[in-house]
């Protein structure tokens, strides 16, 4: 249409010069046929026939008929007004959109934010933009009919302005708009159900009211009963959690510790009944759990007493407790799950699971390739302990601390082998749903680890076989520690532990200072080397009054000094002279700090330490220890 002037035919209704932008101005010109000169009524308030389509109400992913993309909320953004596309089907929550039925249309809630698809300002002019809100921008907003095509597919028209959502084409990141409705295929879409909302795997389970806190089985207990509560993230098995759906039921799971492989689960059916691990049958319904999305959280529904999973008192700190109550919405109902591996890089000893008195050990604490991998009673040897390091794939290398040697093949031999070897270096950890894992050779995934007997024993030889189950081919994970050797170590203090080895003392401890980087070890000989007892932040001489350089031997100890000069410093071990280990600077006569600084250089020419790293000096080092100060 034209809109002329009732005041003459000639002049209509004209954006002026021709343009499009926001504030053009609009005027009466000399009519010219141009398109500034053309309007298109569109209906402000049309009505939308009911819907046709029958949509069971429930989690979905929406994909476009014109490409099998997925409509999507564009980088999983939680943010009010977040605009929605579409982009290749990844399985992610952003991905993921609740339909919910309200007198005959539908709302479109993405599970990620809790916000639903709407038409952007009400607007009922074709190309109106579509995105995420959590308020509807005007009532029907957010509600659409639903139109069966007869081919599988569905056409949602906007309730409030009438426009038929659309997708801008083909291409990854095609926008979502609001258009007048057409046959096209970028106007259709197909709905795929979910209806399980967790994929099988293992999880560290996080509270919304605290992402810094992991869900935990108390004092890493593997007894039945063990009360669940909070704790600081860790990676530790008691924080992973093998999720698993029941078989035979939608969308319902138990949630196993990985550290006791016994269940999460109810204790009783009443507000305020605690959750512990319990060693009942998965069928058992106090171990069940059925999920929805909350905002953009996941709560867990137990299936016994319909009751929630719960942080008690909406707790955010350390120990809060995990109970049941009431379902309420509230953010002490709502968790996160974070993927997780089998245990962090670390030191650990590699348990038998039906003996963990008996561990796997290099026998004769060999130090040479072709080491053989045995079990034996655990005696808390360093070649019973091994350090884990997860690779880029996900497979782990397996070094033993004492040799620093991997783990790996000889055929089907397990033994150490060299350090540059790559035969069979590589190992998963396959979890066996019950506490245990299977340690298989990324080589070959039909064989396991496994013992030459079907259960430990002193001297069983271990090698590759098929799974059994037996107890020679199930393994836990036990943390420790080992201070020898350089595995573990990085920087400034595996340079200073590789110094170490190059000395020798008249007794069995050796301290280096470092002062350039303001470091004190101690170390203690064992297994043939220097291994770390102690490692000691310091702060030394200024620049005009350096530290010593160069090698001494403890000499003289006492208690105390300095109070008649203004300052008192405690536990002194001497290096040279008046040159001393002692405490940091406090008040004269006091433990009230006066210069508590470490890691300096600020002192006179003496090694300051915290007051209980210069008493483990004082209290452990022999006197005539060798002291080696260097830069």
């Amino acid at each position: 249409y034209t809109l002329t002037s009732a005041l003459s035919a000639n002049l209509v209704l004209d954006l002026a010069f021709n343009t499009s932008v926001n504030g053009t101005n609009a005027a009466v010109w000399t009519t010219n046929g141009g398109k500034n000169q053309s309007y298109a009524f569109v209906d402000a308030t049309p009505e939308v026939a009911a819907s046709t389509a029958a949509i069971e109400e429930g989690y979905y992913i929406i994909k476009s008929d014109a490409s099998a993309n997925a409509v999507d909320i564009a980088y999983g953004s939680a943010s009010e007004g977040a605009n929605a596309l579409t982009w290749s089907a990844n399985g992610d929550a952003n991905q993921l959109f609740k339909v919910t039925k309200e007198d005959g249309y539908y709302r479109i809630t993405a599970a990620h934010s809790d916000k639903s698809l709407d038409l952007v300002k009400n607007c009922p002019v074709p190309g109106v933009n579509v995105a995420q809100k959590g308020t509807e921008t005007a009532p029907g907003t957010s509600l659409f009919a639903a139109y069966d095509n007869g081919d599988g597919t569905v056409s949602f028209v906007n309730l409030a302005t009438g426009l038929t959502l659309s997708t801008a084409g083909t291409a990854l990141g095609a926008n979502l708009y609001g258009d007048s409705a057409s046959d096209a295929p970028t106007q259709r879409f197909v709905l795929e159900a979910v209806k399980d909302l967790i994929d099988a795997g293992m999880y560290e389970i996080v509270p919304a009211t605290n992402a810094g806190l992991r869900i935990d089985v108390a004092y890493a207990s593997r007894e039945s009963g063990a009360n669940v509560t909070t704790w600081t993230a860790n990676k530790a098995q008691n924080q992973k959690w093998d999720i698993q759906p029941v078989p035979g039921k939608d969308n319902t799971y138990t949630i196993q510790s990985v550290r006791s492989g016994i269940y999460l689960a109810s204790v009783g059916v009443s507000a305020g009944d605690n959750v512990s691990q319990q060693d009942i049958e998965a069928t058992d319904e106090a171990a069940q759990w059925v999920p929805a999305y909350v905002g953009g959280k996941f709560t867990f529904q137990n299936v016994a007493s319909g009751l929630m999973l719960d942080m008690a008192a909406c707790g955010s700190a350390a120990s809060t407790n995990v109970q049941l109550w009431t379902s309420n919405g509230s953010v002490a109902q709502r968790f996160s799950l974070t993927s997780t591996e089998p245990i962090p890089n670390g030191c650990f000893f590699i348990q038998f699971a039906s003996d963990n008195a008996r561990v796997l050990d290099v026998a004769y604490k060999s130090t040479q390739a072709g080491g053989n991998a045995i079990s034996w009673a655990n005696n808390n040897g360093a070649n019973q302990k091994w350090f884990f390091q997860r690779q880029s794939d996900g497979t782990y290398k397996i070094l033993n601390a004492f040799s620093e040697l991997p783990l790996g093949l000889s055929g089907t031999n397990v033994q150490q082998v060299a350090t540059n070897s790559n035969s069979g270096v590589k190992w998963n950890l396959i979890y066996n749903h019950d506490g245990t894992f299977s340690i298989v050779n990324a080589s070959n995934s039909s064989v396991v680890l496994s013992l030459n007997t079907p259960a430990p024993a002193d001297g069983s030889n271990a090698e590759l076989a098929a799974y059994e189950g037996n107890g020679g081919q199930r393994f836990t994970f036990e943390p420790t520690s080992y201070t020898g050797g350089t595995l573990g170590l990085s920087g400034v203090k595996l340079d200073m532990y590789k110094r170490a080895q190059g000395y020798s003392s008249p007794t069995n401890y050796l301290i280096l200072i470092d002062n350039r980087d303001c470091w004190v070890g101690v170390f203690r000989w064992a297994d043939g080397r220097w291994n770390y007892d102690n490692y000691f932040r310091c702060t030394n001489g200024k620049d005009s009054t350096p530290s010593l350089r160069g090698t001494y031997y403890v000499g003289a100890k006492g208690y105390t000094f300095g109070s008649e000069d203004g300052h008192a410093c405690y536990w002194y071990t001497q290096i040279y002279g008046d040159y001393l280990f002692h405490s940091t600077l406090y008040y004269p006569y006091s433990f009230n700090p006066l210069d508590p600084r470490l890691g300096m250089h600020l002192s006179n020419g003496c090694v300051r330490l915290h007051i209980d790293s210069a008493k483990y000096i004082y209290d452990k080092v022999p006197y005539n220890t060798k002291i080696v100060s260097y830069n």
